[in-house]
């Protein structure tokens, strides 16, 4: 179980739903970790970028396409997956 810190840290990206998209893990990358695409120029967009991640987070992990049980899918992150890319040196190095 996450501690209750990252359980309302999630529920506040993600208005309340099972799953944050690329628009609310790219709002959480720039304000709560500085994160920015201008350290690398293939990413238009700081959201571009975050679909990025999420999509890289779930082939790394061997997912396919197709909605979880939760529904999250290649678009999205719910709450535990959250709690993984935090972990992940790999796609969250700070």
């Amino acid at each position: 179980m996450a501690p209750l810190f990252l359980t309302d840290l999630f529920a506040r990206l993600s208005n309340g739903k099972e799953s944050v998209n690329a628009s609310e893990l790219a709002g959480f990358l720039a304000s709560s970790q500085g994160e920015s695409h201008g350290h690398d120029s293939s990413y238009a967009t700081e959201e571009e970028l975050a679909s990025s991640l999420i999509i890289q987070f779930h082939r790394s992990r061997g997912h396919s396409d197709a909605p979880n049980a939760t529904g999250s899918s290649l678009d999205s992150l719910d709450s535990t997956e959250f709690l993984q890319f935090l972990l992940d040196p790999e796609l969250n190095p700070l």
